[in-house]
């Protein structure tokens, strides 16, 4: 209000700061735009670059200047019937496309209620987030709404070659739920006769978004939120008898997807994927794993804007699984991607079947402020397959130069 009223009389950089204090103070956007804005983003150190950067030569997360944006596909929907009937007749090459104007409704809120929707082999289905429309207003994409809590997928894909793309998907609940964790867990102890425990917890239902068991599916260029469980996850195979394989999840905002003990972002079960340019905020974890053998990921040029309630990435392993064995997913390559705030980058659980890497990133603290789980596994095991490289670390102090390795 104090900005406002006193508009005329500020200079554009005053105007600027107050509009900066404003996003941080709301803290949909953290500590991204300070950085951002001081150089400390990225950075450039010997002729070597730390950090989030485009290397695709798309924007990170997407939106205005984003390169492949739909405008029209053979099917034109607007509402859940068109959506539906669109994808009961596609065939694979076909793109179902929704304007940037439209809000299409999913489900009975009052009835807790919803059919999830599944996507036939080859199929895009797209809207055009970040289009520049010819009057200079910019599309935020055609929006995907839930509005019934319940514990399903809004979308299942079990078929190969299904993109999403310039679309917004908007989730019943976005809510972290620390009151319903500590009905059901305050006070922890090895004797749970006295607690609610996991039986209560689940009854709250479980909001999910895109779940992937088919192979080399494509999320780019969308905004997904408000999925209490998990926005996108992947899985086996069952038709190939295998881990699903070659997926691409690139330049997202993907944020808001944060009840306490689940929240995830983008989660494996068994399956492969490469996770690039996107924006992560208010997940509990943006990128996690169950921990089988027979999973893994490349997160690359992420930046993470700094809200969430556990490490920003996560690999479960040892104790989590309970397979018998320590092992903490097949592989997992974390590099240049920005880490904008106190939360543990990542939280080795265990023993990478293959291989851990964790270099080219810039982190909000000195590594002194994180603790041992960056390197040591459970029971006290240091693993000889966790790679610790470069990494800028303290930009919250100003620090700008690389230091190799993790002193332990």
């Amino acid at each position: 209000e104090d900005l406002i009223s006193t508009l005329d009389s500020k200079t554009d950089a005053q105007i600027k700061s107050s509009l900066l204090s404003v996003q941080s103070l709301v803290g949909s956007f953290s500590n991204y735009f300070t950085f951002l804005d001081n150089g400390l983003g990225t950075i450039t150190h010997n002729d070597v670059t730390y950090g989030t950067h485009s290397v695709s030569g798309n924007p990170v997360g997407g939106g205005v200047g984003y390169t492949d944006i739909y405008t029209t596909g053979d099917y034109i929907v607007t509402n859940e019937a068109e959506l539906r009937a669109a994808l009961s007749q596609a065939v694979s090459g076909e793109v179902i496309f929704i304007p940037g104007n439209v809000i299409i409704d999913i489900g009975d809120a009052s009835a807790y209620s919803f059919t999830a929707f599944s996507v036939p082999e080859g199929i895009t289905i797209a809207s055009n987030r970040g289009y520049v429309y010819q009057d200079g207003s910019v599309s935020t994409g055609g929006m995907i709404r839930v509005t019934a809590v319940v514990s399903r997928c809004l979308f299942t894909v079990s078929k190969d070659n299904v993109r999403f793309t310039g679309l917004v998907l908007k989730g019943a609940d976005p809510a972290q739920h620390l009151n319903h964790w500590d009905r059901c867990f305050a006070g922890e102890s090895y004797d749970y006769s006295w607690q609610l425990d996991y039986y209560y917890f689940y009854c709250l239902y479980n909001t999910k978004g895109i779940s992937i068991t088919g192979d080399y599916c494509e999320i780019d260029n969308c905004e997904i939120s408000g999925f209490c469980s998990t926005a996108i996850s992947v899985g086996y195979n069952s038709t190939k008898s295998a881990p699903s394989q070659g997926h691409q999840f690139h330049n997202n905002y993907i944020h808001h997807n944060q009840i306490k003990a689940l929240g995830y972002g983008i989660v494996f079960g068994e399956g492969y994927a490469v996770i690039a340019e996107n924006m992560f905020n208010y997940n509990r974890h943006s990128i996690a794993g169950g921990g089988s053998i027979n999973s893994g990921y490349e997160a690359c040029y992420n930046v993470e804007f700094g809200q969430s309630l556990a490490s920003y990435f996560d690999m479960h392993g040892g104790q989590d699984h309970n397979a018998g064995n320590a092992y903490a997913g097949g592989y997992v390559n974390i590099h240049h991607n920005s880490f904008l705030g106190t939360a543990m980058p990542y939280s080795l659980r265990g023993t990478p079947y293959l291989y851990q890497n964790f270099d080219y990133n810039i982190l909000y603290m000195p590594y002194t402020s994180y603790s041992y789980r960056l390197y040591t596994a459970y029971e006290g095991i240091v693993p000889t397959n966790v790679y610790i490289g470069s990494n800028i670390w303290n930009i919250t102090n100003g620090n700008v130069t690389p230091m190799d390795g993790y002193p332990h």
